[in-house]
C-alpha cells in the first residue's frame, strides 16, 4: 500500500505534467483563436473559461478537493514557494509580453482583444511553465 508521502510525491509530479499540457493547450487555444475579432462571443466565452480554470489550478484552492493529509503534502512550504515564483514568471512575461505588442502595435494594426489575449496567455503559459519545472526539479 502506498504511503500518504509516496502518493503525494506521485501527484505533484502528475500536477507538474498536467501544468505542461495546459500551457500547451492554451497556446494552441490562444492562436487558433488568434482571428478572432470577438464577433463570436462562444469562442471567447470558451477561451476565457478555459484561462480562469488554468488560473484557479495555479492557486492553492485547487488542492482543497483532495483528502486533508495529501492536499497538506501537496501544499507544502516549497510547493508554495515555487507558486510564488510561477506568479513572478507570469507577472514579468505579461510585461514583456506588453512591451512586444505596443513595440508591434506600432509597425501593424491589432486589435485589443487580440493584444489581450497575447498578454493573458503568455502570462499564463510562463506561471505554468515556471511551477510545472520548479515542481519536476524538486520531485528528483
Amino acid at each position: 500500500m502506498m504511503t500518504n508521502i509516496e502518493a503525494a510525491e506521485r501527484k505533484s509530479r502528475a500536477r507538474a505534467i498536467v501544468f505542461l499540457l495546459m500551457a500547451i493547450a492554451l497556446i494552441a487555444a490562444t492562436w487558433m483563436n488568434s482571428n478572432d475579432t470577438g464577433e463570436q462571443p462562444v469562442r471567447l466565452g470558451t477561451w476565457l473559461a478555459m484561462v480562469a480554470l488554468v488560473a484557479l489550478n495555479l492557486t492553492p484552492f485547487a488542492m482543497r478537493r483532495a483528502r486533508a493529509p495529501l492536499a497538506s503534502l501537496l501544499n507544502d512550504e516549497t510547493t508554495q514557494v515555487h507558486r510564488q515564483q510561477s506568479f513572478g514568471a507570469g507577472f514579468w512575461a505579461s510585461l514583456a509580453a506588453s512591451a512586444s505588442l505596443a513595440i508591434v502595435a506600432s509597425a501593424v494594426p491589432i486589435t485589443a482583444l487580440f493584444a489581450v489575449k497575447v498578454v493573458i496567455a503568455a502570462a499564463m503559459v510562463a506561471a505554468l511553465v515556471s511551477f510545472a519545472v520548479q515542481e519536476l526539479r524538486a520531485a528528483r
